[in-house]
């Protein structure tokens, strides 16, 4: 049966997927405000104009892309009008002046009149230089409101004709009913025509200055397209009909008028203009209600915290995200809780958009700024790193692939094309690295393996400082000396889409002795992590392709470590570069944001390296699609991992022959349950590594270096139902896989009353067995060792322990006239089986360091 541990994330895969999913998303649309519990908060007056990158994003809906909506109005509409195109008319009251009398007329007195509207077509048409003309074909009918809630608004209702009454004339001869039913389907044309003209330029005040707006020109009927005679059904009073028709018809065009006109102006208050929040209005803007988070900011006058106008323009929203807090705190704090790195950060559409060939584009402001802790001085240096100055802005250019409608390498032509700046990348990793986000520490609640049990392998030496414990926790801390600097590549294979290096990364490393941390070594190389982008089930994975530690040395090691650093560095050089997939683990994935509710699809080629203009984007061409219906079977399933079977290959782990011949394997055997009659797929990961793809073989084979590692490995299992997405199992199948063929070390010391038993294992530490005798006599009954160091009550003893797979490391204690026996090697043999001397096997030297990198989940048995 399925069984979980919850997932966790070593410091420094977290801090490069928090950086990666930062550019390109930051807290998500529209600011941070939404950013639930993310400790950041939008800027109150706004990111310091004169540190903003113009052009860092270029973002294009293209000609296809505007096709497309055009073609799906209806899924469009239903997005954003999920309750349906349907308006009230409003209670009037008027008079007509006839030949015989000069009655008043009521129209939709009962006050439950609607009209509802069905979408026949939408046509969007870039216009002039920056606008949008939007003109949608509406099939009207007229019904009756069923029902209010508790603030009058319409929650039902049903087909009907709109009531009118008139009332007039000598003796009330004009006096009567009317009942108009509407329904433009009954005239030559089966629609009315609504156009709405949408202007993206840039604002000019102040609290907004430079960054894109987006108005409302103008919203209205469609001239020649409004209601037809024959689209109005009258019935009642035979000589009332005639005298109220046209005024019926001149009411009701007047009211689809004042609605439509009223509908797009509150939806541009709704979405395009800057509430109030709990943050307030922008600095120098003022709110229609300071206590209502949802109302209106304006430009205008204020009085007592009020605006007072309520008709001035609103304040225009972002189009994109800006925000500021500690984010040292906000995005690594569960991880890394020293690590405090105060900021500001931008992403933002400026200027006016470019409607050209077709389309619309639009350029965005980029912008990152380490800061004080009240965000009041800027740049502010953090101590954890050293002081360097920083980097001219860049000057990046509009360029024409963000205006084209197609691109060279994407198999189909995009419907939206995203481009970022590696300019304004490398621009916000200085700001990163002064701010101190990249300062991290990472410890043993985060890697069950982080400990000396492992790195005194490496460093034998370590020993020393952890006498008598036999594993104790170990903590990493990562200082760069310099700016992260990022490279666009092509996408390929050769040559990956992101690659981002970390010139002079230092690492210090700390082990727990003494009640506090001590630092036994620094590590510090050039280390260079190439980047990939694939997309799996709609979302965008980041996987690393390898990793390459140059230029190492190794330092203050002095009067607590005694190996040679050049050596050390070198050791722990190759084992970043070998193990990088185990170290940085699976950076997860992230999806697109929508486009008014239709989602992002990246297709073949859609993710690539763009150079244009002199400046080199990390381009992604994606195509929409209006989201998939519900699928009948949408519950998730449960994975049985049936059984598992190792097959390791004792030559590839040896260090003379590394990696020979075939590489370790694990075999599992796989099941899904929960759904009748379907067929199932599944999907596995080693040691948190990325998820593999779907495959619908029950019998699946894990090959990977990381097995050559002796350890204990993570293996996990999920299944689905095939193709579809929500019947993933969210629990994963687990299995622990023990990779071991060394036996523990055995070390037999002379104390008082006895000999003192001292065992240790790489692998299992705290799972060790033992047995013993005195020479010619029965071997005891295998005991687990629950003590530390148990003492035997013989002088003359034969000592064997074994670890969980049945390895079995053995020493004897022989006395000689009363004294230790010198070939015995200082009173102790502490050879492994097959070995000549006490050290353990060479390749022993290839364990620890990588495993100490990466966060390894905690064991829930």
């Amino acid at each position: 049966m399925s069984s979980w541990r919850p997932a966790e994330r070593s410091s420094f895969e977290r801090a490069i997927h928090g950086a990666f999913l930062f550019f390109l998303t930051a807290c998500g649309g529209g600011g941070c405000g939404g950013c639930e519990g993310c400790g950041v908060s939008p800027i109150p007056g706004g990111f310091p104009i004169a540190e903003r990158i113009p052009n860092s994003a270029q973002v294009r809906l293209t000609s296809g892309g505007i096709e497309y909506m055009e073609n799906n109005a209806d899924a469009l509409v239903g997005l954003l009008l999920p309750d349906g195109l349907e308006f009230e008319v409003p209670p009037t009251t008027t008079s007509v002046d006839a030949t015989i009398c000069t009655p008043d007329v009521y129209v939709c007195e009962s006050n439950d009149c609607i009209l509802r509207g069905e979408i026949a077509s939408l046509d969007l048409a870039p216009t002039g230089s920056n606008g949008l003309n939007a003109t949608v074909r509406v099939i009207l009918e007229s019904r009756r409101c069923t029902g209010r809630d508790g603030e009058g608004a319409c929650t039902g209702s049903e087909r009907g004709p709109l009531r009118i009454r008139t009332e007039g004339g000598l003796f009330g001869a004009c006096s009567g009913g009317v009942l108009a039913d509407i329904d433009t389907r009954n005239g030559s044309r089966p629609d009315v025509g609504i156009v709405a003209n949408l202007v993206f330029d840039m604002e000019t005040e102040l609290a907004r200055d430079g960054y894109t707006r987006i108005t409302l020109a103008s919203a209205g009927l469609e001239e020649g397209r409004d209601l037809e005679d024959d689209d109005l059904d009258l019935s009642g009073d035979g000589g009332l009909i005639g005298l109220i028709a046209p005024l019926l018809k001149g009411i009701i065009v007047d009211a689809l008028q004042d609605q439509v006109g009223g509908l797009l102006e509150s939806t541009i208050n709704d979405q395009l203009c800057t509430t109030t929040t709990e943050y307030g209005c922008p600095t120098g803007t003022c709110s229609d209600d300071p206590a209502d988070p949802d109302s209106v900011c304006r430009f205008g006058g204020v009085e007592d915290g009020t605006c007072t106008d309520d008709s001035a323009r609103c304040v225009p929203t972002l189009l994109g995200t800006d925000g500021e807090g500690d984010l040292g705190e906000a995005f690594l704090g569960s991880i890394s809780p020293g690590t405090h790195a105060p900021g500001q950060f931008l992403l933002a559409s400026g200027g006016d958009a470019e409607a050209v060939n077709d389309g619309m584009s639009l350029f965005f402001y980029g912008g990152f700024l380490g800061t004080s802790r009240d965000f009041a001085t800027f740049p502010a240096h953090n101590p954890c790193v050293p002081v360097i100055d920083p980097p001219p802005h860049p000057m990046i250019p509009r360029v024409d692939t963000f205006r084209a409608n197609s691109v060279p390498g994407v198999v189909t032509d995009p419907h939206i094309s995203i481009g970022l700046a590696e300019s304004y990348l490398n621009h916000a990793g200085y700001g990163m690295y002064d701010s101190g986000l990249l300062c991290i520490g990472a410890g043993t609640p985060l890697s069950q393996q982080l400990s000396t049990g492992l790195f005194s392998l490496l460093i034998p030496s370590l020993n020393r400082l952890t006498f008598p414990q036999r594993s104790v926790p170990i903590a990493i801390v990562l200082r760069p000396q310099q700016p992260p600097v990022f490279e666009i590549g092509a996408g390929t294979e050769e040559d990956p889409v992101l690659g981002v290096s970390l010139p002079e990364l230092q690492m210090d490393f700390y082990v727990w002795g003494n009640e506090r941390y001590i630092r036994f070594m620094t590590f510090q190389s050039d280390l260079e992590i190439p980047i990939n982008l694939t997309v799996v089930d709609g979302e965008i994975v980041p996987s690393i392709a390898s990793l390459t530690a140059s230029n190492a040395e190794v330092t203050n090691t002095e009067n607590l470590l005694t190996e040679d650093p050049e050596s050390l560095a070198g050791t722990v050089e190759s084992i970043l570069s070998t193990f990088a997939g185990m170290a940085l683990g699976d950076l997860g994935g992230f999806a697109l944001p929508d486009l008014m509710g239709l989602q992002l699809e990246v297709g073949e080629g859609g993710i690539q390296g763009i150079e244009d203009g002199g400046e080199e984007f990390l381009g992604i061409f994606a195509n929409l699609q209006a989201p998939a219906a519900a699928m009948a079977l949408s519950a998730p399933v449960q994975t049985n991992l049936v059984s598992s079977e190792v097959v390791l290959n004792e030559r590839a782990m040896q260090v003379e022959t590394w990696a020979e011949g075939e590489l370790p394997a694990v075999h599992l055997w796989l099941e899904g349950e929960g759904v009748e009659g379907v067929e199932y797929e599944y999907s596995y990961r080693l040691d948190g590594m990325p998820w593999s793809a779907w495959t619908q073989d029950n019998h699946v084979v894990i090959q990977d270096e990381a097995l050559l590692l002796q350890a204990k490995h993570d293996v996990e299992a999920r299944a689905r139902v095939v193709g579809e997405r929500n019947s993933v199992d969210p629990t994963p199948a687990y299995q622990e896989i023990i990779v071991d063929l060394i036996a523990p070390q055995v070390v037999l010391q002379s104390d008082v009353g006895g000999t003192r038993v001292i065992a240790r294992d790489v692998v299992s530490p705290y799972d060790l067995e033992m047995r013993w005798r005195m020479p010619g006599l029965e071997w005891s009954a295998w005991e687990r060792l629950e003590s530390e160091d148990p003492l035997l009550p013989s002088e003359e003893v034969e000592v064997e322990v074994r670890d969980e797979v049945e390895n079995v490391g053995s020493a004897s204690n022989a006395l000689i006239r009363g004294r230790p026996n010198p070939a015995a090697d200082g009173a102790c043999a502490c050879a492994l089986p097959g070995q000549e001397d006490n050290r353990p096997l060479a390749g022993l030297l290839l364990l620890g360091l990588v495993v100490g990198l990466r966060t390894r989940r905690e064991v829930n048995s």
